[in-house]
């Protein structure tokens, strides 16, 4: 089965983050590419614009260390990303595995806006907080 081109998308943007690879990042995202990070913890938030959008990822990893250690899922349509991923973040010297839904929206090649749904956002809180 060939692999829908917005998981191809999705798998680009995502070894770029790993790489932290802002140019390519640059490439993945749109201009005005909205992220939305439910939660009360201090990087909770609606980041708007690509170079707020890259400014908060840079901040997650600084202050977590976050990796993607598990990708579940990827599901895509012409206008959707979907991705089941487990990530593992540091702080403080404690370590949190987060189980977390990310849905993307892609318009002409690029992602637009962006969910990031965490499975247990309770405990991600308390985590960050």
């Amino acid at each position: 089965m060939v692999e829908h081109a917005n998981i191809g998308l999705w798998r680009k943007g995502q070894e770029a983050f790993s790489r932290r690879d802002l140019d390519t990042l640059r490439e993945v995202y749109s201009e005005d590419v909205v992220y939305h990070f439910p939660g009360t913890h201090q990087l909770a938030g609606h980041y708007t614009g690509l170079d707020a959008v890259l400014q908060f990822l840079a901040r997650v990893v600084a202050e977590t260390h976050l990796h993607i250690a598990e990708v579940h899922s990827v599901m895509a349509d012409e206008e959707h990303v979907v991705a089941l991923i487990r990530a593992i973040a540091n702080r403080g010297g404690k370590q949190f595995a987060l189980d977390q839904a990310n849905v993307y929206h892609v318009v002409d090649g690029r992602i637009t806006e962006a969910w990031l749904l965490p499975a247990d956002p309770v405990a991600l809180d308390a985590f960050l907080s």
